[in-house]
Order: C-alpha cells, then structure tokens, then sequence
C-alpha cells in the first residue's frame, strides 16, 4: 500500500509541475511558456536508454583503418572478393570521393568521441545510448535469412545517415559505415531498408508529445 501511495504522490507532484512535452518537441507548461527546447537536452526518454559501446572509440589507428578505409582502386585495400554482387564492382575516382569523404567523417568522430564526449572515459567501457544497432541488425539477419557467406546487393555508394543528436549521429556512422556493412554483416537492400525503417521507428518514439514531466526530468 505504501508502494502505491508512493506512486500516486509522485504522479500528482509531476502533474503539479504542469510541463508537458509538446508536438514539436519542446517543453511547456499549461500557460505554452517555454521551459526547455528540447526535453532532456537530447529529446530521449531514460527508460528507453541502453548501455552500448562504440566500436570507433577504442580499437586503436591500425585496426580503425583496416575496418573502415576502403580504396577500391587498390586491390590490397578494396573489398573482399565476392563480397559484393556481379556487376556491383566499381572503381570510379567518384565513388572513391566518397569512400574517403566517409572515412574522414569517421575518423573525425572518433576524435570528437576520445578528445570532446569521452576525454576521461575508460576505452572499453559502455556509454549510455538510444537504440540497439546492433540487436536491430541481428534481427534483421535472422528475418531475411541473411547468410554471411553470400554477397550482398548494396551499392557502396548509398551508404548515408543523418539524425539530430551528436552521439547518436557518430554511433549510427559507426555501425553502418560501408566496409563493416559489406563485409561482415552482408545485409542485403531489403533487410538494410528494414534496420533503417526500424532504428528511426524507435527513435522517434522516445518521448512521447503530452507526456507530463517534472522539473528534474526536463
């Protein structure tokens, strides 16, 4: 009985607060004066956080170079033979651009991670993080039958992620650069489709507009 009295004190005190989440995802109160401009500072619901780690952040240069560099115009250093589909191989100076425009964006946020985000943070320790990656993309493995021993059909040059917050952007980069996608997960275009649909599903369904929140919570 305590226990829910608890509960129910905690709930009218938040209620009692009157901020509220809204449609465009700030935080008001009943009167629509702003109190926050994005509700928790990164617009993520606490119960829907998970202990991840980012692969980028502490395996050393050498290694983060051979998971993630790619020239297709060297045969040493392209991908793994059958790896990609026929007719898929391309050695384009244009897609090269882009393989290397990637790369340094990678490269750029493993700096932001180890000198800005995570300065004193152990390597190999876990950081607090939205959406599973990699459970979506076991999932997706297991719905669509994907055999690591067959090529996939996605193209090198689709690969491109987008998304508001800085460490959710440099974890999504992380997970779904080319060379790792291609040669390690071989997802095909449909179950690449699927992991995107359902990564951005899960995100946008953080926080929740009309959810009552205290003065701690926001």
């Amino acid at each position: 009985m305590a226990g829910r009295e608890g509960l129910i004190d905690t709930a009218g005190k938040t209620a009692e607060t009157e901020r509220y989440v809204c449609y465009d995802g700030t935080v008001r109160n009943s009167r629509g004066d702003l109190i926050q401009l994005i509700y928790g500072k990164d617009g993520m619901d606490g119960a829907f956080i998970e202990r991840q780690t980012i692969e980028s952040f502490h395996i050393d240069n050498k290694r983060f170079e051979v998971k993630h560099r790619v020239d297709v115009t060297d045969p040493m250093l392209g991908f793994r033979h059958g790896v990609l589909a026929v007719g898929l191989h391309d050695s384009s100076p244009e897609l090269q651009l882009k393989l290397d425009e990637e790369f340094d964006q990678l490269r750029a946020d493993r700096y932001v991670l180890r000198k800005e985000i995570f300065r004193n943070a152990e390597p190999h320790n876990s950081h607090c993080l939205p959406v599973n990656l990699r459970r979506i993309i076991q999932n997706a493995q297991q719905i669509f039958h994907i055999d690591c021993r067959k090529h996939s059909d996605l193209e090198p040059a689709i690969e491109a992620h987008e998304n508001a917050t800085v460490l959710f952007h440099i974890q999504l980069r992380s997970t779904f650069a080319t060379r790792p996608v291609l040669e390690e997960r071989h997802l095909n275009r449909e179950a690449s489709e699927w992991v995107l649909d359902e990564a951005d599903a899960m995100f946008t369904q953080f926080v929740a507009p009309g959810k009552m929140c205290g003065m701690l919570e926001a």
